[in-house]
């Protein structure tokens, strides 16, 4: 969603801003990445059993309704249909 904020910033300050994010931002995602291999790795495919609704198709199922919700909630906030 754009501001008046967004609209008056100079690029100069946008840039830098990002250049100053960045590291953070890359260090916080691979983090994420990395714990979430691990947890894949460690705890869904021992359990999975592919074509039998194993851990990872329920997981997946999981993740993809919550995403799915969040998605529904914004539209109806915007009014969408």
């Amino acid at each position: 969603m754009r501001t008046d904020f967004d609209k008056t910033r100079s690029s100069v300050f946008t840039e830098e801003l990002q250049s100053a994010l960045t590291p953070g931002v890359n260090t916080e995602l691979g983090n994420f990445r990395a714990t979430i291999a691990a947890y894949w790795n460690g705890t869904i495919i021992p359990k999975d059993k592919p074509g039998k609704g194993g851990g990872g198709y329920g997981a997946g199922t999981a993740v993809l309704a919550k995403l799915v919700a969040t998605i529904k909630a914004h539209a109806k906030a915007q009014g969408w249909k």
